[in-house]
């Protein structure tokens, strides 16, 4: 029996080290980033920041779309849904230190496409980013009360306004599918021409001259006070 568990185990060995060695066949090197400082590498990735958010938008509208109205705060994680959702979308067209897209952008877009950026942008401007709906002001108002005698009598305040606040009906599903194609049509085809430019820059340095660029992992790296911070707290428990 004894004989028979060190052949078992004697296999098991065998075997973990035939898929090491499968696995190093397929990745023999061990790969890390080198910073590209041509000023297209910094539009390529941004516009993979860009392809982010939209992502994220798509993601709040899935998650609107399967959202329990009977569940507990349902109302707070629509709203939340859709000022996330509409907020980052707009982010991609808004004017900043990072890449944004402009309207002149969409032209790949039918036209169909780019009245409903049109107006999905307006709402988030107008209903989420800045209260400048008309609509959006408060009412107050005291009430009245009147027996069946015809006496009046003065009750409470009461406030009232109105506030969009949900991706319900067909807004969530324009969102979504508007996301997906500016992504797809508009911010994927340039960020793929900005990486054939890239390959053919790149084709003029050798390898050894490439791994001597500073490694991607540390330019990544956040250097205001508040993100050293959380990165001390993500990193306290390990060794």
């Amino acid at each position: 029996m004894q004989k028979l568990t060190t052949l078992a185990a004697f296999a098991t060995i065998k075997g973990r080290i035939a898929e090491v060695r499968k696995r190093d066949s397929f990745m023999p090197y061990d790969y890390s980033p080198r910073v590209i400082t041509h000023p297209k590498a910094q539009e390529a990735s941004e516009l993979f920041l860009i392809e982010i958010d939209l992502k994220h938008v798509v993601g709040c509208c899935d998650a609107r779309a399967r959202l329990d109205w009977a569940a507990p705060d349902s109302r707070v994680t629509a709203r939340s849904l859709a000022t996330s959702a509409l907020i980052t979308y707009r982010r991609c067209f808004t004017s900043g230190t990072r890449l944004w897209l402009t309207e002149d952008d969409l032209n790949p877009l039918s036209p169909a496409s780019r009245d409903k950026h049109r107006r999905l942008y307006d709402w988030a401007n107008k209903a989420y980013a800045h209260s400048v709906a008309a609509n959006e002001n408060g009412v107050m108002s005291v009430s009245m009360g009147q027996s069946h005698d015809g006496n009046l009598k003065r009750g409470g305040f009461q406030y009232g306004g109105y506030q969009v606040f949900d991706l319900g009906g067909s807004f969530g599903p324009d969102l979504k599918e508007l996301s997906l194609e500016v992504a797809r049509d508009v911010v994927a085809p340039r960020k793929k021409q900005v990486e054939n430019e890239l390959e053919a820059w790149l084709a003029a340095f050798t390898d050894q001259e490439i791994a001597a660029w500073p490694c991607g992992l540390d330019a990544a790296m956040p250097t205001d006070d508040l993100s050293r911070t959380r990165k001390k707290l993500n990193t306290s428990g390990s060794k």
